[in-house]
């Protein structure tokens, strides 16, 4: 797998260590191709305001809301990790103030988020919800932890 498979495209301002953000989510993306055996590609995080983000939800999923997190996977076969994330940086502003996260912290774990449901996990109930949140937690983590030790 090579670093050039892991791009972030910033369509807004964010002032987040991008560079940071995107050597963190490589790692993650790392270890989640990993352990759920799947063949890694290209993976594209796009990073939008509020009213664009909500625009692609009413086009792609007929969803007239405003989420943290459209996820699209672009693999033609089963066992390939490869997709895109777009993310909600208003949205994500806001639940990271609530949740009482940084930003930056707040904008790892939802494209750790949008990882997951790339490898198929879902958070639709409370049960998927509480794996979800786990999973999320513990890639954040060796997320950090791969870059601590380069």
């Amino acid at each position: 797998m090579e670093r050039s498979d892991f791009h972030i495209f910033p369509e807004v301002e964010t002032n987040a260590n991008l560079e940071l953000l995107s050597e963190l989510g490589f790692h993650a993306y790392q270890h989640i191709s990993t352990d759920f055996n799947q063949n890694p590609k290209t993976i594209n995080v796009i990073l939008l305001p509020d009213s664009d983000h909500t625009d692609l939800n009413i086009k792609h999923l007929n969803h007239h809301y405003s989420t943290d997190v459209l996820t699209f996977d672009l693999s033609d076969e089963v066992g390939i990790l490869e997709g895109e994330i777009y993310l909600n940086v208003d949205m994500i502003k806001t639940n990271a103030t609530e949740f009482g996260e940084s930003f930056f912290d707040e904008l790892l774990r939802i494209i750790i988020h949008g990882l997951l449901h790339l490898v198929g996990l879902n958070d639709h109930t409370s049960d998927e919800k509480k794996e979800m949140s786990e999973k999320e937690d513990f890639y954040i983590n060796q997320a950090k932890v791969s870059c601590e030790t380069l």
